[in-house]
């Protein structure tokens, strides 16, 4: 037996051993796995890093793109009408087209060594083209000429277009010396007809239509419309055609004449506008524009590209076009950078840099934006940190999540607890003092019938009235938001009709305010909504009461009508303060009290309209504010259908 008990009692000791070490090996290999799983944590959270790292540089340089794309966009939406007004500021459009530069309009003014054909002197049969030199104000002379040109009468065939020019000018003069209106008229429509016909350049045209337009300003009295069209808009005919008034054609037109002319015509141009109260002001600044070609061979460029350091972003379009915008990179970076924090990509400290690269032309692919993260980086010794301490905090969580969720629950529970008491006090302490104002209320009556005949009485009882009023409506306000929000008010539905409701309440409305009341009812006849009767009073009661105390005007309107919608809409409005837009949804919530008045001490709950919100969700609709002004408020009910 004792060698029975001694096997025993050595195999149970074996056996307890083989247990121990087997919990030993089961610890270790537990430790060990727990290690091999935190060390893949590790990794997969030092690869999410950096997976995210580069994602952030990626959408840094999608926005980038966006935004590029985007001021080009604008700028492609601009420029029709950029190229077809030369009055408008072109400096931030690059546009080219078969090699030439259109915008901005290069300030290229004519060479003044280079020999110019002006047409002076000339008769009427022959054009005598005499060379001078640009360095003399040939534009001024031709002008002056063109002054002097003395009336002629005489047809002939085959004239030249200056020389047909010149006879119309004669005829012109002729008919403003004679001061007949029609004639001048039809004399003036002859030029616009034969310029709409035959186009001169700018340097002949311009200087004619200046010499027009100082013989009818000197010998007559023009309709400043008529100078108008000439200096700014171009005339009808010129309207017709696509031409410009003078303004327009000396800018567009800069490179046919030297600076001393184009100087010299610019201040005629701004004299006679100044004269005619006609606008200069953008053609005066662009007129002093001196914008010149830009430098480079854009012709080679094939994809989007950053050009003159970084100054431009162009794209190449179809038919030999490119079109360009001009940045700001570091403005751009900066938005995007803000971009980032806002959305909650990056952190207070992180940044997004651009790696400046000096050069002509750079391909918008080769662009390298570098996202500077310190809070990555805080997070790659984060985890290594964790890495080493992980053991130990898993256990520890694992109390500390019991232990939050057990002190949850019972916070959330004595939470709920506590509202759902004072929900009741308050119910009980409204409900309570119901009884003792309406003890006041009958004594009040009783008081003003008693004192109706004396006037040391003044309106005290009335006014007592009226306050206990109040203080039951508000009261019952307390008493209605507590019901609805506990869900303790059971619907009675029936068909109610609207009119009808309102019109019940009129007595009681005029209690609500001093002045008089007027309510207009339109279109509600036959408007009928499945609803409790006692909500509908309610929510008219206080859309009523509200627009009765925020009312600064001698007397109170409010119109209640009834549109054609999908569902059953009715449109509430007043002539009160009225509300700011940015507080339209925050005067729905339950509590809250905007008072924009002089009268601050306006009373009131700030249930009003929070009840108004709980009556038409309950019946499957909405109330919102359409429109507010310091005029009125207008409000519209939408009832689900019946």
């Amino acid at each position: 037996m004792s060698r029975l008990l001694s096997t025993l009692s050595s195999h149970w000791q074996a056996l307890s051993f083989s247990i121990w070490v087997l919990g030993l090996i089961a610890l270790f290999w537990g430790l060990l796995s727990l290690h091999n799983i935190f060390s893949q944590e590790r990794d997969d959270a030092v690869s999410e890093i950096l997976s995210r790292h580069k994602t952030l540089e990626q959408y840094a340089f999608q926005a980038l793109t966006r935004s590029l794309q985007q001021q080009l966009a604008f700028a492609n939406v601009n420029l029709r009408h950029v190229l077809r007004d030369p009055l408008k500021p072109n400096d931030s459009i690059l546009y080219i087209e078969n090699s030439r530069q259109l915008l901005p309009r290069p300030s290229v003014y004519k060479s003044v060594d280079s020999p110019v054909n002006i047409p002076i002197n000339t008769t009427v049969n022959t054009t005598v083209n005499t060379t001078v030199n640009a360095k003399e104000n040939n534009a001024k002379k031709l002008y002056q000429e063109l002054m002097a040109v003395e009336p002629v009468d005489l047809v002939a065939d085959n004239l030249s277009p200056w020389n047909e020019r010149r006879i119309l000018l004669s005829n012109f003069k002729l008919a403003v010396e004679s001061n007949d209106a029609s004639e001048i008229r039809w004399a003036f429509r002859e030029i616009s007809e034969q310029r709409a016909r035959t186009e001169l350049p700018g340097n002949l045209d311009i200087p004619y239509m200046m010499a027009v337009l100082e013989y009818l300003v000197t010998f007559s009295n023009p309709e400043k419309t008529l100078v108008q069209n000439i200096i700014r808009n171009g005339s009808i005919i010129d309207q017709e055609m696509g031409h410009y008034g003078l303004q327009r054609s000396l800018i567009a037109q800069r490179n046919l004449f030297s600076k001393q002319e184009f100087e010299f015509l610019r201040d005629m141009i701004v004299s006679m506008s100044k004269k005619f109260d006609i606008p200069y002001e953008d053609f005066l600044q662009q007129s002093q524009v001196e914008d010149q070609l830009l430098s480079g061979n854009f012709a080679e460029i094939t994809s989007p590209a950053f050009i003159l350091n970084n100054h431009w972003y162009i794209e190449r379009r179809e038919n030999h076009k490119i079109l360009g915008v001009v940045i700001d990179i570091d403005s751009i970076i900066t938005n995007i950078e803000m971009t980032m924090k806002a959305i909650g990509l990056l952190e207070s400290g992180d940044a997004v840099d651009y790696v400046q690269q000096d050069s002509n032309v750079l391909a918008l692919g080769d662009v390298q934006l570098t996202v500077n993260s310190n809070s990555l980086q805080a997070r790659l010794q984060s985890v290594e940190k964790r890495f080493w301490i992980k053991t130990v905090l898993l256990f520890a969580s694992a109390v500390l999540v019991i232990s939050i969720a057990v002190l949850v629950t019972i916070i959330q529970y004595r939470k709920q607890r506590y509202l759902a008491l004072k929900s009741d006090f308050i119910a009980t302490v409204s409900h309570e003092l119901k009884t003792p104002l309406a003890s006041v209320r009958l004594m009040s009556e009783t008081l003003l019938r008693k004192t109706r005949n004396l006037e040391s009485a003044k309106d005290y009882p009335a006014r007592i009235i009226n306050t206990v009023d109040g203080m039951s409506l508000l009261i019952d306000n307390i008493l209605s938001f507590n019901r609805l929000t506990k869900g303790a008010w059971p619907l009675k539905k029936s068909p109610v009709f609207i009119e009808e409701v309102v019109s019940s309440l009129k007595k009681e409305f005029s209690q609500y305010t001093q002045v008089p009341i007027h309510i207009e009812m339109r279109g509600l006849e036959d408007v009928e909504v499945n609803a409790d009767q006692e909500l509908i009073k309610i929510l008219f009661r206080n859309l009523v009461n509200n627009a009765c105390k925020y009312n600064e005007q001698d007397s109170i309107e409010i119109k209640i009508e009834a549109k054609p919608d999908p569902q059953v809409a009715i449109y509430f409005r007043d002539n009160g303060i009225g509300i700011k837009k940015s507080n339209w949804s925050v005067v729905f919530e339950e509590f809250s009290r905007i008072v924009e008045s002089k009268d601050k001490s306006i009373s009131g709950t700030g249930l009003g309209l929070a009840i108004c919100k709980k009556i038409m969700q309950l019946h499957n609709g909405d109330v919102e504010i359409v429109n507010s002004s310091e005029n009125g408020t207008t409000f519209r009910l939408k009832f689900a259908s019946a």
